[in-house]
């Protein structure tokens, strides 16, 4: 979505200063997908207000301070573990080969048909498991949905009850971790009310662990 100048003057009208290389920044992100909870857009095309309340929450922080984020994190981790393990067995096993092929073939490898053909199967085997590493990297990204979206979508279901509740006209969403993420850091906000310490308590309390039963 593309938007004029206006939305920028808005931005500032809120208490945010945008300048230089974030301006730039933020700018770049806001126009590539958005990042703001609650409508942006909508207040800046509306009636100037006398008051605008701002809330802001780190949503990883919160994601991962979670009982369910750090559950979501270590079955995360754990899959990501078998993957990387099988593929590593694969690898190990081609540089073997490879080593044997090499010491076994010398200089007559040209003149070799029987080492052209273990040199043509390491090769295959190579791009099987380049392919293999690509297909894993998919799956993983799958598996990271299937956990962490539930936990985002019942964290801005939590997040827009509270800012009923707090009087809030919009909620961003800012980042701990400072630049290396896609989402800018949020580097001035007058008069902002900080969501997320509260948000990862409700939560717990919403939105506890599933417990398994156990098998009898």
């Amino acid at each position: 979505m593309r938007v004029g100048t206006e939305w920028k003057t808005c931005v500032r009208n809120l208490g945010f200063k945008l300048e230089g290389e974030f301006l730039k920044m933020f700018t770049k992100t806001f126009n590539k997908s958005g990042i703001l909870f609650l409508g942006l857009l909508v207040f800046c095309a509306s009636p100037a207000r006398a008051s605008i309340k701002v809330g802001t929450l780190d949503l990883a922080k919160a994601i991962d301070s979670t009982a369910r984020g750090k559950e979501a994190a270590e079955k995360l981790g754990e899959y990501a573990k078998q993957k990387q393990t099988k593929l590593m067995a694969e690898r190990q096993s081609i540089a073997v080969a490879q080593e044997n092929l090499m010491k076994g073939a010398g200089a007559n490898l040209k003149n070799n048909s029987a080492k052209q053909k273990e040199a043509a199967d390491i090769q295959r085997r190579m791009e099987e498991l380049g392919m293999r590493m690509q297909e894993a990297e998919k799956e993983l990204a799958s598996e990271r949905a299937k956990l962490y979206d539930p936990i985002v979508s019942d964290l801005r279901n939590l997040i827009g009850e509270m800012s009923k509740k707090k009087s809030l006209d919009l909620v961003l969403e800012v980042q701990s971790g400072g630049l290396g993420g896609t989402t800018p850091p949020l580097l001035f906000a007058s008069d902002r009310t900080d969501l997320t310490e509260d948000a990862i308590k409700d939560f717990e309390k919403k939105y506890p662990v599933s417990k398994t039963k156990a098998t009898p």
